[in-house]
């Protein structure tokens, strides 16, 4: 599982949050926790990062100045969805 993909991805999450304000960067502080949950399961299903996925393309267009961290953020955890089945 693309453990190392997830942790990337938390910490381009972390640069965007303190590039956001209000409720864009509570909710990126929720999207590295999720992440890290994730990285550190045994089993991680496909429809967890699928969620994560979604969220992280939901919150791209709000993230201003850190938009560009969430797309990174977004492709660590595309990528981490590949190795999963």
């Amino acid at each position: 599982m693309g453990r190392t993909e997830l942790k990337a991805a938390g910490r381009e999450l972390v640069v965007a949050s303190r590039l956001a304000d209000g409720t864009v960067e509570r909710r990126l502080h929720g999207e590295v926790i999720e992440l890290t949950k994730l990285s550190l399961a045994e089993d991680v299903r496909p429809t967890g990062l699928d969620d994560r996925i979604e969220t992280l393309r939901d919150l791209a267009p709000d993230a201003g100045a850190g938009g560009e961290h969430v797309e990174r953020a977004l492709d660590h955890v595309e990528t981490a969805r590949e190795t999963v089945q």
